[in-house]
C-alpha cells in the first residue's frame, strides 16, 4: 500500500524505505487534503475509526493541532518561555531604576522650582512615574508593532495559518509596561519628594 502511494506521488519509496536507519516499512505520518474544511473533525473521525482496535490505530488531528503537540514533546514550553520573560522584567526593571534614579539625581534643582513654587510630594512622585509612564508606553508600542509584524509570519513557516495578535496581548503588554514604570519611578520619585528645597536647588 505505501509502495502504491508512494509511486501516485512520483516518488520511490523502496529505495527510501532501504535507506532508513529505523522502522523500515513503516511509515510515520500522512498528510490528507479535503475539500471542504468545515468536515475537517468528521473526516479526521471516520479515519481513526477505520483503524480502531488494529495494531496500528491512527490519531488524524490538523495541522495546527499537529504543531502544538510536537511543541509539548520537547518540553514544557510555557515554562521555559515565562522563565525567559521573568528574566527581561527583571533586567528591564533594573536597567529602568538605574536610569530614573540618574535622571532625578542630575534633575534635582528642577524639582527644588517645582517645591518652591508649591508642588507637593505627591504632585512630585505623579510628574516622575507619568514621565516614566510616557517612556515605557513608547517602548511597548514599538515592542508590539514589532511582535505584530513577526507574529503571523512566524505562524506560517510552521505551516500553521497566519494569527494575528490578539487585543489581550496589547492590554496585557501595556499594563506590564505601566507596572515596570511604577515600580522603577517610585523609589526616585519618593528621594525626588523628600529632598528639602534648599538641599534640591544647590543640587545636592
Amino acid at each position: 500500500t505505501m509502495q502504491k502511494l508512494a509511486d501516485k506521488g512520483n516518488g520511490n519509496y523502496a529505495y527510501l524505505d532501504s535507506a532508513r536507519a529505523t522502522g523500515t516499512g513503516t511509515v510515520n505520518h500522512f498528510v490528507v487534503s479535503i475539500e471542504n474544511n468545515a468536515r475537517a473533525s468528521e473526516v479526521a473521525s471516520a479515519i481513526d475509526r477505520l483503524f480502531a482496535n488494529s495494531s496500528n490505530e491512527t490519531s488524524t488531528m490538523n495541522e495546527q493541532e499537529m504543531i502544538t503537540s510536537l511543541v509539548r514533546e520537547v518540553g514544557d514550553l510555557q515554562l521555559f518561555v515565562s522563565s525567559i520573560i521573568g528574566a527581561v522584567l527583571f533586567t528591564l526593571l533594573f536597567l529602568a531604576g538605574s536610569t530614573m534614579s540618574q535622571s532625578i539625581r542630575d534633575r534635582l534643582p528642577e524639582f527644588g522650582v517645582l517645591k518652591a513654587l508649591g508642588f507637593g510630594d505627591t504632585a512630585v512622585w505623579v510628574l516622575v512615574v507619568a514621565e516614566a509612564a510616557v517612556l515605557s508606553f513608547a517602548a511597548a508600542a514599538i515592542g508590539l508593532a514589532i511582535a505584530a509584524s513577526v507574529f503571523p509570519s512566524v505562524f506560517g513557516s510552521l505551516g500553521a495559518p497566519p494569527a494575528p495578535l490578539s487585543l489581550r496581548v496589547y492590554l496585557v503588554g501595556f499594563t506590564i509596561a505601566f507596572v515596570l514604570a511604577v515600580l522603577s519611578a517610585t523609589i526616585p520619585a519618593l528621594r525626588a519628594g523628600r529632598v528639602t528645597i534648599v538641599k534640591a536647588l544647590s543640587g545636592r
